[in-house]
């Protein structure tokens, strides 16, 4: 455990959670450019990967990632740091929310799954031999993430913070400040722009440093630069059933949370 102060101190603790393909490098990245913040780079999705489900002490992994480990990693605060922002995969949690770590401000961010869920086919096509269509459809991550959204809902008997991918692509000052100023983060407008190249991912845990080839654009970004193209609607008439009937499983799911996003003062109702 690295020095720092334990939970009962008063820094604001925030957790972003997501599925794969929603762009949620921007916001990690926006957050990073602040010195007083801690940023963990989705570090129960490392101990999905590396460390298992393992609950106790005793059985602690080498690598250090087990969701124990991790939970009592974001409960430390490290020294001359007041916020603590990590961004993670509701699905890496695998229904064990008991490790959800205290003191956090629980918050999601959002994507048309037609979009997320299309843009990971075209992922496992380039990067699986065989049956790409499976690995999208079990990775989707909507299904979830709207567990862990209802869960929280109940639990503070209000409705969490939700931010839409395509309202951030297309008012990132907008929707970025109206963000920090809900969970408590001070604002800046340096949060809209970074430097581009691989200093971005230092903060990364060290198994997941070798995969940064695969987020090439984003870690070569240095912004909320993305082609806004990607907010139109997409062809999705090519793709595999099982791919197409995943997406329109999601879809409610996604509009339930939509419905209740941090809205642009600009709202456009193209979903």
């Amino acid at each position: 455990m690295e020095k720092g102060v334990e939970s009962s101190s008063g820094a604001t603790r925030v957790m972003l959670w997501t599925y794969p393909r929603t762009r949620s490098l921007s916001v990690e990245f926006a957050m990073a450019t602040q010195p007083n913040i801690a940023v963990h780079h989705e570090l129960y999705y490392t101990a999905y990967l590396f460390g298992g489900n393992v609950d106790d002490d005793e059985n602690d992994s080498d690598m250090g990632f087990t969701f124990n480990e991790v939970k009592k990693r974001l409960e430390v605060v490290d020294e001359g740091k007041s916020v603590v922002f990590a961004k993670d995969m509701a699905y890496s949690l695998e229904g064990n929310f008991h490790n959800l770590p205290k003191g956090f401000r629980h918050s999601f961010l959002i994507r048309n799954p037609e979009k997320s869920i299309a843009s990971l086919y075209n992922v496992f096509c380039e990067t699986e031999s065989r049956r790409p269509e499976d690995r999208a459809v079990q990775m989707s991550g909507v299904g979830e993430l709207y567990e862990l959204y209802m869960l929280v809902k109940t639990k503070q008997k209000s409705t969490p913070l939700i931010i839409d991918s395509d309202d951030l692509i297309r008012f990132p000052g907008q929707i970025l400040r109206k963000y920090c100023d809900k969970v408590g983060i001070k604002y800046n407008d340096t949060m809209l722009s970074w430097k581009r190249g691989k200093q971005k991912v230092a903060h990364w845990p060290e198994p997941l440093k070798d995969a940064a080839f695969m987020y090439e654009d984003a870690v070569n970004s240095s912004g909320f630069d993305y082609n806004l193209s990607s907010l139109g609607t997409l062809d999705t008439s090519k793709l595999p059933q099982s791919v197409i009937t995943c997406m329109e499983s999601c879809k409610p799911l996604y509009l339930d949370m939509w419905e209740n996003r941090i809205k642009p003062d600009t709202v456009e109702t193209d979903i």
